[in-house]
């Protein structure tokens, strides 16, 4: 959006672009359902879909990994890091996996969000 201020005194004139973000109370993170750390250079980590296009929506968001023990495997901030597969360095098998993710929304709603998700090597 562009914005253009006009000084009637001085007949000066200022544009400016704003960045105008629209956010619906619907909104929800999305995740893939797979991904394949096996090195190939596609799918290596988990991580929120289009993460550059939701992030500005986002305060924080936290993930759990766990396995079917209900172990955690993995814990922290998708801002930041996403989980490569691993546990303590090593791989882990391929299974299904079970997240959880809480997260801030740009408003300061706290919410919360699980799933499951299939690695593959």
């Amino acid at each position: 959006l562009k914005l253009l201020y006009r000084d009637s005194i001085c007949k000066r004139t200022v544009e400016k672009e704003v960045e105008l973000f629209y956010y619906s109370d619907a909104f929800e993170v999305e995740f893939p359902n797979i991904f394949t750390p096996n090195g190939d250079g596609l799918n290596e980590q988990f991580t929120i879909i289009d993460l550059e296009t939701v992030a500005p929506y986002l305060a924080s968001a936290n993930i759990e990994i766990y396995n079917r023990n209900g172990q955690r495997l993995f814990a922290g901030d998708l801002l930041q890091t996403a989980w490569d597969g691993t546990y303590e360095g090593n791989n882990v098998a391929e299974a299904v996996y079970f997240y959880v993710l809480y997260y801030e929304d740009i408003c300061g709603a706290q919410k919360e969000q699980n799933g499951f998700l299939h690695l593959q090597r």
